[in-house]
């Protein structure tokens, strides 16, 4: 983590690098949750599938395959899809890879990371670990940033988070890149994901225990995505309200529910480790960004 915090190089990196996705998987054949990501993929892709990242499955079964899988991407982002688990003894965290634990510390020497890695996985960032936990791993091998996970995950909603977050990458990002065109800063995509995860949290929990309709709770969750979007810090507030109002009970009332019932969700088992706010996407090459941006200098700069 030291060594994050005194590596205050920029990368840049290009849109293009989003244009596929490498999820290496990692699960038993009877294993009930194999499918649940690329499943939700498929329903979030039905459509348009073109205007989608393409997203590559690949299975591994050892440490050798999923060197060789990783290291033969050149692509921007990764996700690991499978376990995670914590040797209580040691607190070293690992992924499950072949049904055994994988100490990612150990591929150091064998392998490097694309600048962006999601794990999709229990325990990657355990809220009572230590620093050899997974999340950490991967950043020693690499990676700029990494969302790791706290507690264990609901694979179900997990896999709805990432299939929601690739279809953010796939409609907002040319959207927000065409009004930043010197580049797109990675924490304000995943922090803004996350928020809005929380947000349909609260909303779809609120909506069921006062049995809110589909349209007004869907009209609500639509304005706190754009306060969202906008930066707007008062977005929880106003969403309080509206759901209040939409609900036709008092502010009071939402307030204490989210207290009782938000104050931990999923969305919030996810932690952005690394230096994300010095991950840029964008159009244009590093010197290009460079001519145009007078304050910054070419070394620490890299290209992806």
């Amino acid at each position: 983590m030291f060594a994050q915090c005194v590596n205050n190089d920029i990368t840049f990196i290009s849109k293009s690098g989003f244009d596929e996705v490498l999820v290496v998987r990692s699960f038993s054949g009877s294993d009930p949750i194999a499918g649940h990501l690329e499943a939700a993929l498929s329903g979030r892709m039905r459509g348009d599938a073109s205007s989608v990242p393409r997203v590559r499955f690949q299975d591994v079964a050892n440490a050798d395959e999923f060197v060789e899988t990783v290291s033969s991407y050149k692509g921007a982002m990764l996700i690991f899809d499978g376990h995670g688990s914590r040797d209580s003894q040691t607190g070293v965290g690992s992924i499950v890879v072949g049904g055994q634990p994988l100490d990612i510390w150990t591929l150091r020497d064998r392998l490097s990371l694309p600048p962006i890695v999601l794990l999709s996985a229990c325990d990657t960032y355990p809220i009572d670990g230590s620093h050899g936990s997974s999340a950490i791993g991967m950043l020693a091998l690499g990676a700029r940033t990494v969302l790791g996970t706290l507690l264990p995950v609901h694979s179900v909603r997990s896999s709805a988070f990432l299939s929601r977050l690739l279809f953010r990458l796939s409609e907002f990002l040319p959207i927000v890149m065409a009004r930043f065109p010197h580049g797109v800063n990675w924490r304000y995509l995943m922090s803004g994901m996350l928020r809005m995860v929380y947000a349909s949290e609260l909303g779809h929990s609120y909506g069921a225990s006062v049995g809110m309709g589909w349209p007004s709770l869907s009209e609500a969750l639509i304005q706190a995505n754009i306060d969202i979007n906008q930066r707007d810090p008062r977005w929880l507030e106003r969403l309080q309200k509206r759901l209040a109002t939409a609900s036709g009970s008092s502010l009071s009332r939402v307030q204490a529910h989210r207290e009782k019932y938000a104050w931990l969700t999923d969305s919030m088992n996810y932690v952005q480790l690394g230096r994300p706010e010095l991950i840029h996407v964008v159009d244009q090459s590093p010197a290009e960004v460079w001519k145009a941006n007078s304050e910054l200098t070419l070394d620490g700069v890299h290209d992806l």
